[in-house]
Protein backbone atom coordinates (compact mmCIF):
# COMPACT_ATOMS: atom_id res chain seq x y z
CA UNK A 1 0.00 0.00 0.00
CA UNK A 2 2.94 2.13 0.83
CA UNK A 3 4.10 2.01 -2.16
CA UNK A 4 1.41 3.46 -4.49
CA UNK A 5 1.05 6.17 -2.36
CA UNK A 6 5.00 7.11 -2.41
CA UNK A 7 4.09 6.96 -6.58
CA UNK A 8 1.29 9.21 -6.12
CA UNK A 9 3.47 11.67 -3.76
CA UNK A 10 5.74 12.01 -6.34
CA UNK A 11 3.26 12.88 -8.77
CA UNK A 12 1.53 15.22 -6.79
CA UNK A 13 5.28 16.77 -5.85
CA UNK A 14 6.28 17.03 -9.49
CA UNK A 15 2.83 18.38 -10.99
CA UNK A 16 3.64 21.34 -7.88
CA UNK A 17 7.47 21.81 -9.56
CA UNK A 18 6.03 21.59 -13.11
CA UNK A 19 3.33 24.77 -12.61
CA UNK A 20 5.91 26.66 -10.05
CA UNK A 21 8.28 26.67 -12.72
CA UNK A 22 6.21 28.06 -15.50
CA UNK A 23 4.81 30.36 -13.21
CA UNK A 24 8.08 32.33 -12.57
CA UNK A 25 8.35 32.41 -16.70
CA UNK A 26 8.08 36.30 -17.20
CA UNK A 27 8.18 38.69 -20.01
CA UNK A 28 11.40 41.25 -19.97
CA UNK A 29 11.20 44.17 -22.25
CA UNK A 30 14.73 44.19 -23.63
CA UNK A 31 15.85 47.24 -25.71
CA UNK A 32 16.59 46.77 -29.33
CA UNK A 33 19.39 48.65 -31.36
CA UNK A 34 18.77 49.89 -34.75
CA UNK A 35 19.58 47.42 -37.73
CA UNK A 36 20.99 44.91 -34.81
CA UNK A 37 19.07 42.20 -32.66
CA UNK A 38 21.24 43.06 -30.19
CA UNK A 39 19.91 42.69 -26.20
CA UNK A 40 17.18 40.11 -27.61
CA UNK A 41 19.89 37.18 -29.01
CA UNK A 42 18.29 33.80 -29.67
CA UNK A 43 15.09 33.38 -27.58
CA UNK A 44 12.58 30.95 -28.22
CA UNK A 45 9.17 33.41 -27.60
CA UNK A 46 9.49 37.32 -28.71
CA UNK A 47 6.46 39.47 -28.35
CA UNK A 48 6.37 42.86 -30.20
CA UNK A 49 4.02 45.25 -28.71
CA UNK A 50 3.24 47.74 -31.67
CA UNK A 51 2.40 51.90 -30.80
CA UNK A 52 -1.46 50.73 -31.43
CA UNK A 53 -1.31 48.37 -28.30
CA UNK A 54 -1.40 45.40 -30.22
CA UNK A 55 0.96 42.21 -29.31
CA UNK A 56 2.64 39.57 -31.78
CA UNK A 57 4.05 36.72 -30.40
CA UNK A 58 6.70 35.03 -32.73
CA UNK A 59 8.85 32.32 -32.91
CA UNK A 60 11.80 32.11 -35.30
CA UNK A 61 12.46 35.80 -35.01
CA UNK A 62 14.55 37.83 -37.54
CA UNK A 63 15.46 41.89 -37.07
CA UNK A 64 15.88 43.44 -40.69
CA UNK A 65 17.25 46.54 -41.11
CA UNK A 66 13.12 48.06 -41.42
CA UNK A 67 11.00 45.17 -39.91
CA UNK A 68 11.28 42.33 -37.06
CA UNK A 69 10.11 38.86 -39.24
CA UNK A 70 8.93 36.08 -37.65
CA UNK A 71 6.38 32.79 -37.28
CA UNK A 72 3.16 33.95 -35.41
CA UNK A 73 3.16 31.19 -32.63
CA UNK A 74 -1.16 31.71 -32.42
CA UNK A 75 -1.73 31.23 -36.16
CA UNK A 76 1.63 29.37 -37.45
CA UNK A 77 1.93 31.91 -40.38
CA UNK A 78 4.92 34.47 -41.21
CA UNK A 79 4.22 37.95 -39.65
CA UNK A 80 6.50 41.00 -39.88
CA UNK A 81 5.73 44.69 -37.82
CA UNK A 82 7.50 47.77 -39.57
CA UNK A 83 10.18 49.54 -36.73
CA UNK A 84 8.61 52.05 -36.75
CA UNK A 85 5.61 50.57 -35.78
CA UNK A 86 7.27 49.24 -32.57
CA UNK A 87 6.95 50.46 -29.27
CA UNK A 88 8.60 47.20 -27.09
CA UNK A 89 10.31 43.86 -27.87
CA UNK A 90 9.92 41.42 -25.15
CA UNK A 91 11.17 38.11 -24.43
CA UNK A 92 10.30 35.36 -22.34
CA UNK A 93 12.29 34.79 -19.66
CA UNK A 94 12.81 32.62 -16.28
CA UNK A 95 11.98 34.57 -13.51
CA UNK A 96 13.41 32.17 -11.16
CA UNK A 97 17.31 32.67 -9.67
CA UNK A 98 19.81 30.12 -10.97
CA UNK A 99 21.12 29.01 -7.43
CA UNK A 100 17.25 28.02 -6.95
CA UNK A 101 16.91 25.99 -10.08
CA UNK A 102 19.62 24.34 -9.37
CA UNK A 103 18.11 23.41 -5.90
CA UNK A 104 15.23 21.86 -7.18
CA UNK A 105 16.92 19.69 -9.38
CA UNK A 106 19.02 18.31 -6.93
CA UNK A 107 16.31 17.76 -4.25
CA UNK A 108 14.37 15.73 -6.91
CA UNK A 109 17.07 14.13 -7.65
CA UNK A 110 17.95 12.88 -3.94
CA UNK A 111 14.14 12.29 -3.80
CA UNK A 112 13.98 9.98 -6.85
CA UNK A 113 17.52 8.12 -5.51
CA UNK A 114 15.55 7.54 -2.31
CA UNK A 115 11.93 6.21 -3.85
CA UNK A 116 14.30 3.82 -5.97
CA UNK A 117 16.23 2.59 -2.88
CA UNK A 118 12.67 2.20 -0.96
CA UNK A 119 11.53 0.44 -4.14
CA UNK A 120 14.03 -1.74 -4.37
CA UNK A 121 14.33 -2.70 -0.18
CA UNK A 122 10.39 -3.76 -0.50
CA UNK A 123 11.34 -6.44 -3.43
CA UNK A 124 13.66 -7.59 -1.03
CA UNK A 125 11.56 -7.58 1.73
CA UNK A 126 8.87 -9.02 -0.37
CA UNK A 127 10.82 -11.57 -2.32
CA UNK A 128 13.36 -12.45 0.46
CA UNK A 129 10.74 -14.69 2.62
Amino acid sequence: MSYNWSFRALGILLAFVLTFETACRTWVEKPVQPDTNVGVGRHRLVRVITNDGDSVTMRAVTFTNDSIVGLDSRLERHVGVARTDVKAVEVRMDGTPTWVRIGWKIYLGVLFGLIVAMGVIAAQIEFGK
